[in-house]
């Protein structure tokens, strides 16, 4: 694969057409005895932050926790008292563009960390 311009194509083909950053490429089999075209999409959706963001929650059973990343993030549970480390747990976890919604059998207190 080359990179073009924030765009992966394949070894075997060239850009014939190209339509902005966020349009579509065309791409063209470098052999025209090939001459299989193939089409190279936007760029996906931004990767995880290289730094997690810790969000304590307060004794509940449900932690509803509201974040900034504009997109569902993968997520990671902890309990334990505000300050310490935490221990690592399985818990029922939703994601949203804009809140984290943990559910627990009781009333706990920990925090996540958001990626």
């Amino acid at each position: 694969m080359t990179l073009v311009l924030g765009w992966r194509v394949p070894d075997r083909a060239i850009v014939t057409r190209w339509r902005g950053p966020e349009g579509l490429a065309e791409a063209l089999a470098r052999d025209p005895a090939q001459a299989i075209a193939a089409i190279v999409g936007p760029p996906g959706p931004p990767g995880p932050a290289a730094t997690p963001l810790r969000i304590d929650a307060s004794l509940a059973a449900t932690w509803i926790l509201p974040h900034a990343f504009g997109r569902a993030p993968m997520v990671q549970v902890f309990l334990g008292s505000a300050g310490s480390e935490g221990e690592q747990v399985i818990a029922d976890v939703s994601a949203s563009a804009s809140t984290v919604t943990v559910t627990h059998a009781s009333p706990q207190q920990g925090y996540v960390l958001v990626y």
